[in-house]
């Protein structure tokens, strides 16, 4: 059962309108929720002047800077279509996924970094479901993609046989991971 105020469309339209309306619900909230789309820089900025005495400021305007707002916010709205197509290049078991399921599921992921000549190779540990990233990570490497903001390396990507750090029992990885982080305690 439907509550709506529309007393001019037939009952069959408005059957075809909700289904639309409850995807811009849901792409709403896994803008706000997942990709903290609520979460953006202040839309203005202060203006301030020191006063006679020097010490203590004294607001003099506040000016609406928009254009950082609306760049912030477009740039989240892209990486959730991005997210999106991702997932859909990952083929039909995945394509309905959200993004924040998808970056949980692929894109937060341990992995090892290595330069290796004019390459950035990111190797990453294996996981399950990592089969489904094969033909991706090809495609990806075929592109000889360069990473403008690490001057050009090319990005290769790989998934490892084995965990970078073999399973060990807890007391040595502790005694790997934190040796120089605090002192030992006398045994």
């Amino acid at each position: 059962m439907l509550f709506t105020k529309d007393t001019d469309s037939s009952a069959e339209t408005i059957l075809e309108e909700y289904p639309s309306r409850q995807l811009h619900e849901s792409g709403y909230r896994i803008l706000k929720h997942g990709h903290s789309g609520d979460a953006l820089p202040k839309a203005y900025r202060l203006e301030r002047v020191a006063n006679h005495e020097g010490e203590k400021r004294q607001t003099v305007s506040t000016t609406i800077e928009k254009k950082d707002l609306w760049f912030v916010a477009w740039l989240k709205g892209l990486a959730m279509n991005l997210m999106q197509d991702f997932g859909d290049a990952l083929g039909v078991d995945f394509s309905k996924m959200t993004s924040p399921t998808l970056v949980r599921k692929f894109i937060k992921r341990p992995a090892c970094l290595k330069l290796v000549g004019d390459q950035l190779h990111v190797i990453l540990d294996p996981f399950d479901h990592d089969t489904a990233l094969r033909d991706w990570i090809r495609h990806v490497n075929e592109q000889q993609l360069q990473i403008p903001w690490l001057g050009n390396l090319v990005l290769q990507i790989s998934i490892a046989q084995e965990p970078a750090l073999a399973p060990h029992n807890s007391a040595e990885i502790k005694r790997r991971v934190f040796a120089k982080s605090a002192p030992q305690k006398a045994a």
